[in-house]
């Protein structure tokens, strides 16, 4: 079986770049090196121009949780849960409101059903 049958090709990104992933057992060291220096050179030269392209950021947490030993998914559990915490906060917020606005519109209705009225002199 020949490289080329041993790969899948996956498009990513803007423009339909291609990006190559074995499909293999091999590991990506063994994929990534050649006997062959300018096919090693024309790799790097691809991967550089691929990268240019590629604009993602990851947030030092994540870093130091995996020099740590740690699993960096902690990190992710922790921003949800503080996002559920200041959208409970939000939401309690927003139901206090609603309840006072409901408040004050049911104290200016008089026993008759009547609104009361205010008068300015």
């Amino acid at each position: 079986m020949d490289s080329s049958q041993n790969t899948a090709s996956v498009t990513g990104g803007s423009g339909g770049n291609g990006i190559v992933v074995p499909q293999s057992n091999e590991t990506a060291a063994s994929t990534a090196t050649s006997d062959d220096p300018k096919q090693n050179l024309n790799q790097l030269d691809n991967m550089t121009k691929l990268s240019e392209k590629c604009n993602i950021q990851v947030p030092m947490e994540v870093l130091n949780l995996i020099d740590d030993g740690k699993n960096p998914d902690e990190f992710t559990r922790d921003v949800i849960n503080s996002c559920i915490a200041k959208n409970q906060i939000t939401k309690g917020k927003t139901d206090a409101f609603k309840e006072s606005k409901r408040l004050a519109q049911t104290q200016s209705m008089l026993p008759n059903g009547d609104v009361k009225v205010k008068t300015e002199l």
